[in-house]
């Protein structure tokens, strides 16, 4: 294998795991705003 192959495989799967991580993160940023939601519907149906 060359240089260059090694390098063209290692670009590759660093894209790949830079994808894996903001879909992951798109995941998160969802449920903590899903939580967010419903800890504030939560706080206003208490202070009634």
């Amino acid at each position: 294998m060359s240089l260059e192959s090694s390098i063209a495989d290692l670009v590759r799967a660093s894209t790949d795991l830079t994808a894996t991580v903001r879909g992951k993160t798109g995941e998160i940023d969802a449920k903590v705003a899903a939580k967010i939601s419903e800890m504030e519907a939560w706080r206003s149906s208490a202070a009634r």
